[in-house]
């Protein structure tokens, strides 16, 4: 989880070979420490604003690594392994 001179991301992957970038992981462990934690706050956490939080969020429900439970106000984020 490295970044280049020239702002080249390098991902990582998981155990069932998925990629996440430098931002997913960012939001995968604000989750793990907050579960209740909202998107404007995710956003000033990883530092890209919350058009981009919402797009990654996506990607990660996508593929079955977060699903939220619970209404929006008052939910959670759930990591799945």
């Amino acid at each position: 989880m490295t970044r280049s001179k020239t702002s080249t991301i390098i991902k990582e992957g998981d155990k069932e070979g998925n990629s996440f970038s430098i931002n997913q992981q960012a939001i995968l462990k604000a989750i793990t420490v907050n579960p209740r934690i909202t998107l404007p706050e995710l956003s000033a956490i990883v530092g890209i604003n919350e058009s981009n939080i919402q797009k990654n969020v996506k990607k990660l429900r996508d593929v079955g690594k977060i699903s939220r439970v619970g209404p929006a106000r008052g939910g959670y984020w759930k990591i799945i392994d």
